[in-house]
């Protein structure tokens, strides 16, 4: 099913380009569907095409990942976590734990965590639950989902230039579960250790 999806990702980013960047990434702010790596890597294939540019992609998912991020928090803030229950999936138990590692850590916990794919869901959510000042929000969710976007669709585009589209989309899903998952071992060691 996830290779299915992940085709038609790849196949509406073709044809609909910037918009469809857009959108996905708003999709991703708000309910974290569909993923942002499988968005960005696509991507990165396209722009070592020549078919996207880079610094368009990276505004374009930037700017929709920002504003789904602010949708989410505003419906935490405004209704609570039980109505934004609704359209994503909310852990309790790693909820409270990023929230103990926040109110330790603050704004650049938050914005740090943007890069973590386990964790970034969790950083709207806070901020909402917090009411966090609308400047604040604005620095975390665009420096973060800036980095992020620009990380991993240069791990894309440097694949794409590198090897044939039929072992792209699985070398780069390999090589990105590997790289997150020994961000996620060092930043939760490093948590745990403080």
């Amino acid at each position: 099913m996830q290779s299915i999806f992940s085709t038609d990702i790849i196949l509406i980013i073709d044809s609909y380009k910037y918009v469809a960047i857009f959108f996905f990434l708003l999709a991703n702010g708000v309910c974290n569907i569909p993923s942002s790596q499988i968005v960005y890597l696509a991507i990165g294939y396209y722009v070592s095409e020549g078919k996207l540019d880079f610094m368009l992609s990276v505004m374009f998912g930037t700017a929709g990942n920002v504003v789904g991020n602010f949708i989410l928090s505003f419906i935490i803030s405004k209704y609570g976590l039980d109505t934004a229950r609704k359209f994503t999936y909310i852990n309790d138990k790693a909820l409270s734990s990023f929230s103990d590692k926040v109110s330790n850590n603050g704004v650049l916990y938050l914005t740090a965590s943007k890069l973590i794919p386990n964790l970034k869901i969790f950083v709207p959510i806070v901020v909402g639950i917090t009411k966090l000042p609308f400047f604040k929000s604005l620095f975390i969710y665009t420096v973060g989902s800036a980095l992020w976007a620009i990380i991993v669709i240069r791990i894309g585009e440097y694949f794409g230039d590198s090897i044939s589209w039929q072992y792209y989309t699985l070398t780069v899903s390999l090589l990105a579960i590997v790289v997150v998952s020994l961000f996620y071992l060092r930043f939760i060691k490093a948590s745990h250790s403080k």
